[in-house]
């Protein structure tokens, strides 16, 4: 049991220190509005990234996808698209008698789809974003919305 927790924890390390290695590679930040919360991306290639989110949106939200910068001007103002797999927490009101109610929560699984603009400072150090983002998400019956995020993020 040791050695495995030891070997873990060494590969943990390795891993950690090849991503912090490469310059302005995990940017980590705050979002308002959908969802507000923390933002996390990490840069793969030079114009592909993987976003994430956790926050509140109608409820609790999180969200995990792949964003494609697809245009830049002056290697500064980015536009970007891309996919992700999301999973909200919604509330459910039904009424069992005059006046009495029963209130639940779940879990229902969703896609999302952003469509922003990315405006980097200082050498990709310090990231603005702004976005419209489609949501829909699957529970006892079909629901989808349009959400807006505004945020930063510091990239290391």
């Amino acid at each position: 049991m040791k050695n495995k927790s030891l070997a873990t924890l060494i590969l943990f390390f390795l891993f950690m220190e090849n991503l912090l290695s490469e310059e302005n590679k995990i940017g980590i930040g705050l979002s308002l509005f959908y969802p507000t919360g923390i933002s996390l991306k990490y840069r793969i290639q030079p114009q592909l990234l993987v976003e994430s989110s956790l926050g509140v949106g109608r409820g609790n939200h999180f969200h995990l996808g792949i964003q494609y910068e697809f245009y830049n001007i002056d290697n500064i103002l980015y536009l970007y698209s891309g996919g992700a797999i999301a999973i909200e927490e919604v509330k459910k009101k039904e009424k069992l008698f005059r006046g009495i109610f029963s209130e639940s929560r779940a879990s229902v699984p969703g896609l999302r789809i952003p469509l922003g603009l990315s405006f980097y400072l200082e050498n990709r150090v310090l990231e603005f974003f702004s976005e419209i983002n489609l949501n829909i998400f699957s529970g006892s019956n079909v629901e989808s919305y349009i959400g807006m995020a505004l945020g930063i993020r510091a990239y290391l």
